[in-house]
């Protein structure tokens, strides 16, 4: 039981004081963060009391922050004194909070104890750094404040900056294929002179910066595992509290500096990862990476693709001029880039565009005619360039060239196309895959649907439903609106993407998309297992994996381990036994999914689990329906065998002699 603090402050008068000895005291945040017990992490505090004169360390237990007050550090400071103060008590003590001073002099009247607000204590700050480099690692040992020489305005202004870059999000607009060259001011540090923004994938946040071009383009080379052992480099990270450094994640909560949120605390660092070194900035480099930031926020998009611009942003040593310039913009790279997997069928597309440039203002008189001008056009099985002859084609035109290129320059090409032609649906579908964020995303698939139903007209869709993909004026509406019922879907939006799956299907009956596919899949995680049934007997001659297995969990749900059920997983596996494999986790998936497939391969088994092992997973039954269909195929091939002439069973008589002779 404790003892009374009335009693120990008694004993505690009672010791006789040291003159030499001085105590610094404080509620001080443990090395070491807690996580899951609340909302959001949290530091346990302990009372600690450390001696100027012999550095001895006394502290209680850590505990939650709201649970360590004045009065448990007074009775630590009690405790120690008497237990292991060797029968002396401090004749100093000191501490940083004025409040807490006041609180211990009134506690403490009448002991002749000299006690002091102080701005700094060393003994504490010395033990609490050597816990941080034992506990924390060589990343954290550095602290932000210690490095530009504890200006804590200065670290405000920064914080600002970055919170403000981070709400603006500007890797909606750029990403790792936009090296961006800082052309002035001159940096600091020769390794902030380009940069590439983060976030575009959805993973890390911030900025990477180079030394030079060549340093950048060397990364996404075929060395860039030998680069990364070697290269130092500037990194700006937002991540939670719980990963910055304890100085840092202190600094941020006792000045109450400015954050985007919990998972955005800023991380500067520059690595030296071949010597396992870690830097932080200084003083000129922090205002230069606090301008830099406002620059950023600021920028427009009609800036980013001008390829160059200037910005005059506040820091804290005064207004700075910012040039930047996106090379890739001004001058953009030769090779090309495929914009996703169906490149091949865009350029089919633009050749047969071409064509059709080239025959409309033509006049023959017979079909033999058409086809020799055809033939006289086309050399070694390529259809020339043609002219555009308005802004529909020019935007289209333009469209094309976006499906070759990458980066900041893409979605240049894809707005200029849009500035030509509103109702370019091509131009927003390059807009929409672009986009990382999955609502924005989808409000621009929204809009390429829009714009399709404007350019083809009502009439158009009354005319032709039935056979939309044969007509090449229809291809960007189908794409966006493929697009939108995707997006749509991975956004938990069965029930709408499953109306745009089927409208898609209604226009173009032979599914040249593969919408059926994408449809089936929906269903199933909406639990319309009829409308699947009904879906598998309108193209009951899908012979892929993913068709087969989908049609065979659908039955398994709705009858049972029936005949009906059993004979369609029997035909899921013999089109592909493999994808069985990976479904009941006896084969792993790749980290990377495959391009493409044969029908009965491995990739496409791959392809197949990724897309419907949830539902086989929440399915209850359905796994153990699977393996026990595959554990009866095994004793009835064996079986078989048996009964084969050659068999076991037709070999020798009793004790297995061989045959006579």
């Amino acid at each position: 039981m404790p003892e009374p603090i009335d009693l120990q402050r008694e004993r505690y008068r009672r010791l006789t004081i040291d003159p030499s000895d001085t105590w610094e005291g404080a509620l001080a945040r443990v090395a070491a963060w807690i996580e899951g017990e609340r909302p959001q992490p949290y530091r346990p505090v302990a009372p600690l009391w450390a001696s100027a004169r012999t550095s001895h360390v006394f502290f209680a237990a850590p505990m939650p922050p709201e649970q360590a007050t004045p009065s448990l550090l007074l009775q630590r400071l009690m405790a120690s004194a008497l237990s292991e103060g060797g029968g002396h008590r401090p004749a100093r003590l000191r501490v940083k909070d004025g409040a807490l001073a006041d609180f211990l002099r009134s506690e403490l009247a009448g002991t002749d104890t000299v006690i002091e607000a102080v701005a700094q204590l060393p003994a504490i700050d010395e033990f609490l750094e050597a816990m941080n480099e034992r506990l924390g690692g060589p990343i954290t040992s550095g602290s932000l404040i210690a490095a530009c020489g504890g200006d804590v305005p200065r670290v405000r202004a920064f914080a600002g900056a970055a919170e403000g870059f981070f709400r603006a999000r500007p890797w909606l607009h750029l990403d790792s294929d936009d090296p961006l060259h800082i052309e002035s001011p001159k940096p600091p540090d020769r390794g902030l002179s380009w940069l590439t923004v983060m976030g575009a994938a959805g993973q890390e946040r911030g900025l990477a910066f180079y030394e030079s071009r060549a340093n950048y383009d060397r990364l996404f080379a075929t060395e860039a595992r030998e680069y990364f052992n070697e290269v130092w480099g500037w990194a700006l990270t937002y991540d939670p509290i719980v990963h910055m450094g304890f100085a840092d994640a202190d600094l941020w909560e006792d000045e109450g500096l400015p954050v985007a949120g919990p998972d955005a605390y800023p991380l500067v660092i520059c690595a030296e990862r071949r010597l396992k070194r870690f830097t932080r900035p200084d003083a000129p480099a922090l205002a230069f990476l606090e301008g830099l930031l406002r620059a950023l926020a600021d920028t427009t998009e009609d800036e980013l693709d001008s390829g160059r611009w200037t910005k005059t942003v506040s820091t804290i040593d005064g207004p700075q001029t910012y040039t930047l310039a996106l090379p890739d913009v001004l001058k953009p790279p030769r090779e090309t880039f495929p914009l996703d997997d169906h490149s091949g069928r865009r350029a089919t597309e633009r050749a047969l565009r071409n064509l059709h440039r080239l025959i409309a203002d033509q006049q023959f008189e017979s079909p033999d005619q058409l086809n020799q001008f055809v033939q006289s056009k086309i050399v070694g099985g390529v259809v020339p360039e043609a002219a555009p002859r308005n802004v529909q084609e020019q935007a289209q035109d333009l469209v094309d060239q976006a499906a070759g290129a990458r980066g900041r320059l893409q979605l240049k090409l894809a707005r200029q196309a849009l500035r030509l032609d509103p109702d370019c649906a091509d131009a927003y579908v390059v807009l929409a895959q672009s986009m990382p964020d999955p609502q924005l995303a989808t409000d621009l698939y929204r809009k390429a649907v829009d714009a399709g139903q404007r350019a083809l007209g009502a009439a158009f869709f009354e005319e032709n439903a039935g056979h939309f993909w044969g007509l090449l004026e229809t291809r960007p509406y189908m794409r966006a609106r493929f697009g939108l019922a995707d997006a749509l879907q991975r956004a938990g939006g069965l029930d709408e993407a499953i109306t745009h799956y089927r409208e898609l299907l209604r226009l173009n009956p032979s599914d040249n998309q593969g919408v059926r596919t994408e449809l089936m899949r929906s269903l199933l995680r909406a639990g319309r297992d009829a409308d699947v049934e009904e879906l598998a007997a309108r193209y009951d001659d899908d012979s892929q994996a993913s068709f087969g297995y989908a049609r065979a969990l659908a039955a398994f749900r709705r009858h049972g381990d029936g005949p009906a059920s059993q004979a369609l997983l029997e035909q899921a596996l013999r089109g592909n036994r493999l994808a069985a494999q990976f479904l009941l986790g006896r084969r792993r998936l790749p980290d990377e999914l495959p391009d493409s497939f044969v029908l009965g391969g491995q990739d496409e088994a791959v392809l197949c689990a990724d897309e419907l092992l949830p539902v086989w997973r929440e399915t209850p039954g359905a796994l153990a329906w699977l393996e026990g269909r595959l554990r009866e195929r095994r004793h009835e091939k064996r079986a078989s065998k048996k009964q084969r002439p050659g068999g076991r069973a037709a070999r020798g008589g009793a004790g297995g002699g061989g045959s006579a002779g």
